[in-house]
């Protein structure tokens, strides 16, 4: 067992306005970051550089997550409304996903890279209720949608093959309710 103490590495500066997110790169070479300057930076773990910037959103980026090949990656900001893809290499915007009702909260990608997972709400439960859409990455065309009976939900995640999906949140909104965890059937044979 190491006795060994954590260290300070290197510092990344770059970002002016609140950090929201980061991520690794599954080969662990470069980090992800996600800010309310609504700016995506990429990094180079090893000298701390910024490699690129990725720009378009019009509000603070709240998420961020690479694809599991890395090659892309994710980001949304629930003050646009948007969840956007984005490909590394051309820096440019590969889709949005958008409804201009709601706000999208919380997204996660499949383990196969080929979909998305997405909580979306409007801010008041009370006037349209919290739901979970599965958006195909390739097409853009929303591939299953469930009433979410919960509010607040606070994490969402794939099991390994994608065919099942774990939703954890605050309960049903009535102040006696404890907080669940559902599981969704996602019907992807991926």
């Amino acid at each position: 067992m190491s006795s060994g103490r954590a260290k300070l590495l290197r510092s990344f500066v770059g970002h002016k306005d609140g950090l929201n997110s980061v991520a690794f790169s599954p080969d662990g070479k470069w980090l992800l970051t996600g800010s309310d300057d609504r700016i995506l930076g990429l990094w180079d773990v090893q000298s701390g550089k910024s490699l690129k910037t990725l720009q378009g959103h019009t509000g603070g980026i709240r998420q961020v997550a690479f694809s599991p090949d890395g090659k892309s990656v994710l980001s949304l900001s629930y003050e646009d409304k948007t969840l956007r893809i984005w490909d590394i290499e051309t820096e440019t915007e590969i889709r949005s996903f958008t409804d201009p009702k709601v706000s999208v909260e919380k997204a996660v990608l499949s383990p196969s890279g080929k979909t998305i997972i997405a909580y979306l709400s409007e801010g008041d439960w009370g006037r349209i209720p919290p739901s979970i859409k599965l958006w195909d990455l390739t097409t853009g065309n929303e591939r299953g949608s469930f009433d979410c009976q919960l509010k607040g939900i606070r994490d969402i995640a794939f099991s390994p093959d994608g065919q099942i999906a774990v939703v954890g949140g605050e309960g049903d909104g009535q102040s006696s309710s404890p907080p669940k965890l559902i599981l969704l059937s996602t019907g992807l044979k991926e």
